[in-house]
């Protein structure tokens, strides 16, 4: 162990004491956490105050320069105390222990692993916001900025489907508590300071692009507002509980620490994708077709269903179009009109885009639509294009590949021939017996 780190570990918590020592009579003396928080605050404090003045002088350099270097400038700027402080911060605060040596030192202190992981966690995460306060404060009322890339964030879009800025707004102030909690991870293994902090970095990114991935599936189900405010105030917290949990209490085990903390960063990484297997798993396996045109306590309603009515006097069941803001093709469905009940036909065969949705047979006992289906010839990918045909009556579906018969089939205002056989202006496609 390294004399001079130990040291400046121990004038750290010594300084706390020497201050509960002279304490006049009669107040509380401090407890072990705010003697951590001290401590925490003394050894943080000039790189977090050194790294701000980094931050505010790029700004302050961009709005005093040219229009086309201020817009970089300010974003450059905004990257550092958003991404930047917290990387380096939370390295420091998790790996530098390590590397100095004092790792085991300050295990040997009267304090739980638990509070020495919560204040280092707290301390990185404070003055991460302080020096986003400090910078974004700045550029709101820096009025008169050549091309201002923090005020009102105005590189986002001013106006989506989902409200983007509010997603955004809030994920800025959780980078910290996500970066601390994969640097606690990766910490946990033994790597240096720098190591940490690259790592982190990488994993930050990988977080932000499943979190992208996730926000996408998301806008197709519709959620309302407190659901993204609450998924993406999860999602972190989850992955700080999970930091707490591997990364607090080290396992004796140099392999039982490896797979915990190499497992764990994984794991916390993996968690920003979850709202997007989630939402996939609904619209695969839970929604239906009502789905589209009723709206629920976490969604609104998923888009606009097209009702077709066969040719009869009481039809039986009718044919549901659905039709939303989907990311996969929405498959045809049944609707019994006197139980209300609806089944999908084919999770595989939705209808092909800009084309008639649905034709009936005369007697309407089969439904024909045309779709596309991915086919691989000669290890190439290609669209195929099908004509599909539903027999009501055995619960069957008939796909007839090729171009020609959609061409035949769409090409006429009354496809069928009769009720098993769909014929074209110059040819007959057999449709399904």
């Amino acid at each position: 162990m390294k004399p001079e780190t130990q040291g400046a570990t121990a004038g750290a918590l010594g300084e706390s004491g020497r201050s509960q020592g002279s304490r006049p009579p009669g107040l509380a003396k401090p407890g072990a956490f705010r003697v951590l928080l001290w401590k925490e605050w003394r050894q943080q404090r000039w790189t977090l105050a050194g790294m701000t003045a980094l931050g505010l002088g790029l700004f302050v350099l961009g709005g005093c320069l040219e229009k086309r270097w201020s817009f970089g400038l300010s974003g450059a700027a905004l990257l550092l105390a958003v991404v930047g402080v917290p990387l380096v911060l939370s390295a420091r605060a998790f790996a530098s222990e390590h590397e100095d040596g004092t790792a085991a030192f300050l295990r040997g202190l009267p304090f739980r692993p638990l509070q020495v992981f919560t204040a280092k966690l707290m301390v990185v995460v404070l003055a991460s916001w302080a020096a986003d306060s400090a910078l974004l404060v700045s550029g709101w009322l820096w009025s008169g900025y050549p091309d201002n890339a923090i005020g009102g964030l105005a590189w986002l879009p001013l106006a989506t489907r989902l409200n983007l800025r509010l997603v955004v707004g809030i994920a800025l102030w959780l980078v910290a508590p996500v970066a601390a909690a994969q640097a606690a991870l990766l910490a946990s293994l033994g790597l240096r300071s720098l190591t940490t902090a690259l790592l982190s970095g990488a994993c930050l990114c990988l977080c932000v692009y499943l979190g992208a991935v996730s926000v996408d599936h998301l806008d197709v189900l519709e959620v309302r507002w407190p659901v993204w405010v609450l998924l993406v105030v999860a999602v972190p917290g989850l992955q700080v509980l999970l930091a707490a949990t591997l990364s607090a209490q080290p396992h004796p085990r140099k392999l039982l620490q490896f797979v915990c903390g190499a497992g764990g960063c994984t794991a916390g990484t993996l968690l920003f994708l979850l709202p997007a297997a989630l939402s996939h798993v609904y619209m695969d396996a839970v929604v239906t077709p009502a789905a589209y045109v009723r709206s629920a306590w976490w969604r609104d309603r998923l888009g606009e269903v097209s009702v077709s009515v066969p040719p009869a006097d009481r039809p039986a069941i009718l044919a549901l179009g659905c039709g939303g803001r989907r990311l996969w093709g929405a498959p045809p469905a049944l609707l019994d009109p006197a139980t209300g009940h609806t089944t999908w036909l084919d999770a595989h065969l939705a209808p092909a885009p800009n084309g008639r949705a649905w034709e009936w047979s005369p007697d309407g006992s089969k439904l024909a639509w045309g779709s596309y289906a991915d086919s691989a010839a000669a290890g190439t990918a290609q669209r195929q294009a099908l004509l599909c045909v539903h027999d009501l009556r055995t619960q069957r579906t008939a796909r007839l590949p090729g171009a020609v018969p959609i061409a035949l089939f769409w090409g006429n205002e009354t496809p069928w021939y009769d009720s098993t056989r769909s014929a074209g202006s110059w040819a007959t496609a057999r449709g399904c017996s």
